[in-house]
């Protein structure tokens, strides 16, 4: 992950890491970067079973946004 990739590159020498966060690549990496961030300063996620997250065990998308998602284009 983009996260082990950065821890591997620090030595005794890294004083600082800087991760910059623009809009639309952030809006476009489906939240790598700021999971990284998040990562870097020692937090980690925690699993949430609720309908409304957005996937089930499987992967398959579910929830609100899922369902109100053929209002909006139609699904094939």
């Amino acid at each position: 992950t983009l996260s082990l990739l950065t821890l591997a590159d620090l030595n005794d020498t890294t004083e600082k890491i800087i991760m910059g966060i623009w809009c639309v690549e952030t809006a476009r990496d489906d939240g790598a970067l700021v999971s990284t961030v998040l990562y870097l300063l020692g937090m980690e996620p925690v699993w949430h079973n609720s309908s409304s997250a957005g996937f089930d065990e499987e992967g398959i998308p579910t929830g609100k946004k899922v369902e109100d998602l053929p209002n909006v284009i139609a699904l094939e």
